[in-house]
């Protein structure tokens, strides 16, 4: 048994929590990234994908490229979800159509001009 730490970090490369032996993140690790990255969901999205793709490697080191099952999930499928505006929703498909419009004329005349070869 390895000694145990007030500390919820991950320890590699099983990815058990250093304090409790839980799969990392565990409930406190969790609780103490989400106060650490507070204003930053997007630091904390990419903060723990890159925890995830370590887990990853580490696990398909130790298993000859097998991975246990929701590993995804128990990284990153207890960031809570942001609530969405209805403008902003509006707002991004309407940013999505107009770009749109002018890549398919572009490609249009891209093409056109590449008949003439």
């Amino acid at each position: 048994m390895k000694a145990l730490t007030d500390r919820h970090d991950p320890a590699r490369p099983e990815w058990t929590c250093t304090a409790t032996e839980h799969p990392w993140p565990c409930t406190v690790a969790r609780t103490a990234l989400l106060a650490q990255f507070a204003n930053d969901r997007r630091g904390l999205i990419l903060h723990l994908g890159a925890r995830l793709a370590d887990a990853i490697d580490d696990f398909a080191a130790q298993t000859h490229g097998d991975v246990p099952p929701g590993l995804t999930d128990r990284f990153m499928g207890w960031v809570p979800e942001l609530p969405e505006e209805p403008a902003e929703r509006e707002g991004a498909c309407a940013s999505l159509r107009g770009p749109r419009k002018s890549i398919r004329a572009g490609d249009r005349a891209e093409a056109a001009a590449l008949q003439k070869f």
